[in-house]
């Protein structure tokens, strides 16, 4: 969430909205426009994240236009509130943006995502996107792996995910809504994601949730408690670090604006530690696990350019250049819409230090969910028992087929062509033990251990055996092997 001059602007995300694809994308963009503007420049302005109750509270336009916004995600319900309040009578206008709603120029051998869709439902405006048909199938084959299909999770089959705005009052009109003349409003976006239902039922069960929805003052009430409880349960204060002012690329500098706050006890790294901690906690309790490249925090790339390699500096810290388009807009990843696991284990490590056990559940049940057909791989790829696990997988558990290679003129079957991600194996999986057994020693939860750890750990090294049948004075010789490293350096002539 950020302001302009123009008003208060918004993207809307959830860690299981995901396109067929396998990409995890937005559900758009918000902004919404008071008038007289209390925004102007030149007008007295704050905007505040408040970590304590999980809100944000905007505070603009002075004596004469002063005009007050409190903005939240209410917990349990995913439902977004936007309260306002105005000293004089104020038009309010909501537009939503997507631009998703006409397909992208793709090569034609390509799987085309199927455009969104914005409809007005009644006083209110919902949209939403249908998968087609999905990349599991393709995948699966292409990686030798057709005949088990019934053994991956699809995660993307018959999703249907979007949202439904509006609040008392409001009157839509395409792809806006307005309210004249209210010195207090409420306007709601409420979100939802199955796999399970036909879209009529879809779209009635998103109208019933909206509907239900808590009024605001009692969904403030149980987002502040929670978030009250969550900043109890434990936390880090460092003290003695030296503050240090901020350093910026000089290209930056033009972009910063006023003094950041100063946190009690002035640390940088306690303010690092809570704000990360915050971040993690937003998307912690999601239907997916935790996305490594930003989690749901990845905005527009900058300066009108793609991100990739070349380019991944100034894209993710130059501003836009304007409304993303179907061509250029904030579902970019750098890194690509994959898992990878070297990544994606970080926040995770903390949260059980932190006692955040379920949503460390949430991630082994995520993981849990490929082992049958990580069994199959096994036997496929080696002719091996036990589970075969790699360092990048899809949403389903394969590895995304770019990665895989699609010529396989010359390649044994389980052989990736990226030799970095895409070969690293079993490495990934013996973490996951690592931190299931973790997990134990902090819950000391035996069936946990006896249906989820034991079983696993076994697995894996069933694989490992299985695989690797050469032995030296009785001893496996594990090769050939990929190992992981810390990072790629390359110079015009030198690789180190």
């Amino acid at each position: 969430l950020w302001v302009t001059r123009d008003g208060v602007q918004f993207y809307i995300a959830r860690t299981d909205a995901m396109a067929e694809t396998d990409r995890n994308v937005k559900l758009g963009k918000v902004t919404l426009k008071m008038e007289p503007n209390p925004f102007s420049p030149e007008l007295p302005f704050e905007q505040r994240l408040n970590l304590q109750d999980g809100s944000v509270t905007i505070e603009a336009g002075g004596k004469e236009r002063a005009g007050s916004l409190k903005i939240f995600v209410a917990k349990d319900c995913d439902v977004i509130y936007v309260c306002g309040t105005s000293k004089k009578a104020v038009d309010v206008r909501v537009h939503y943006h997507n631009w998703r709603l006409a397909q992208p120029d793709m090569k034609q051998e390509e799987l085309q995502e199927l455009p969104d869709i914005v409809e007005q439902w009644g006083e209110n405006l919902l949209f939403y996107h249908q998968n087609g048909e999905s990349t599991l199938r393709e995948t699966a084959e292409g990686e030798a792996l057709g005949q088990y299909i019934d053994m991956i999770p699809d995660t993307l089959g018959n999703r249907i995910f979007g949202g439904m705005l509006g609040g008392e009052g409001f009157k839509v009109y395409g792809v806006d809504a307005e309210r004249k003349g209210t010195t207090s409003f409420v306007f709601k976006a409420a979100t939802m994601s199955r796999q399970d239902l036909p879209l009529e039922d879809w779209k009635a069960g998103m109208a019933h949730a909206f509907e239900q929805a808590p009024d605001a003052k009692a969904a403030f009430e149980h987002t502040r408690e929670w978030w009250n409880n969550y900043w109890s349960q434990s936390f880090i204060w460092v003290d003695g670090d030296d503050s240090k002012p901020p350093h910026y690329a000089e290209g930056l500098l033009e972009y910063v604006g006023e003094e950041q706050e100063e946190l009690p006890g002035n640390s940088p790294i306690t303010r690092a530690y809570v704000h990360s901690k915050y971040m993690f906690a937003c998307c912690g309790s999601g239907n997916f696990p935790i996305i490594f490249n930003g989690a749901l925090f990845n905005l527009m790339p900058g300066d009108g350019i793609h991100i990739d390699l070349r380019t991944f500096g100034r894209a993710v810290t130059a501003p836009p250049l304007g409304e993303p388009t179907v061509e250029l807009n904030p579902d970019e990843r750098p890194w690509g819409h994959c898992t990878l696991w070297q990544n994606q284990r970080h926040p995770y490590h903390a949260m059980l230090g932190r006692g955040e056990y379920e949503n460390v559940r949430r991630l082994f049940r995520h993981y849990r969910k490929f082992w049958d057909i990580d069994r199959a791989k096994a036997k496929v790829y080696y002719g091996g028992e036990g589970q075969y696990n790699n360092e990048i997988i899809t949403t389903y558990g394969l590895m995304p087929l770019g990665c895989y290679g699609t010529d396989r003129r010359g390649k044994p079957d389980g052989y990736a062509v990226s030799r970095w991600s895409g070969a690293v194996d079993y490495s990934p999986g013996l973490e996951l033990v690592l931190m299931m057994f973790d997990y134990y020693n902090y819950t000391s939860d035996e069936e946990f251990l006896l249906q989820d750890v034991l079983p696993y750990a076994k697995d894996l090294l069933r694989g490992i055996e299985t695989r690797f049948r050469q032995r030296e004075n009785g001893k496996m010789v594990l090769y050939p092997l990929i190992m992981r490293i810390p990072f790629l350096l390359r110079t015009e002539n030198r690789r180190f």
